[in-house]
């Protein structure tokens, strides 16, 4: 009986954790590209892209990516502000693990945004790669 109430709880862990990582949030409601910290760092460089900071106010202060620009996700206007972004421009979106990032590019692929990229695992990932953040 206790191995059954074990195994019942390690399998329920294992579904969550499977269920919460980004790459199957991002099934829900449209494909996500994501990208490793290194191909997001080069893609950073490349002319005319938007490097989009999706976290709280309060979240940047521990850092962010150079040249991000800060569109805090739980903002009530949010979405209204996506919408007077350009549309065709190159977006690489990020947050602190990766999961408001894959909401913030499955909202702006339903608006019609054409080349939305997702930091895989978010700024976790990017300063794991022993990339460089400015505060």
């Amino acid at each position: 009986m206790f191995s059954r109430i074990l195994r019942l709880i390690w399998w329920s862990s294992l579904l969550a954790g499977v269920l919460s990582h980004p790459a199957v949030l991002a099934g829900a409601e449209g494909e996500v590209a994501n990208l490793s910290a290194k191909v997001f760092a080069q893609r950073a460089s490349e002319a005319g892209v938007v490097i989009l900071d999706v976290r709280t106010e309060r979240e940047l202060k521990s850092g962010r990516i150079e040249k991000a620009v800060h569109l805090d996700i739980s903002a009530p206007d949010f979405e209204a502000r996506l919408q007077q972004l350009d549309r065709k421009a190159v977006y690489l979106v990020y947050c602190a693990s990766g999961v408001r990032s894959t909401r913030a590019c499955q909202k702006m692929k339903a608006l019609g945004f054409e080349h939305v990229f997702n930091l895989d695992r978010g700024l976790l990932a990017w300063r794991a790669a022993g990339l460089p953040v400015v505060k």
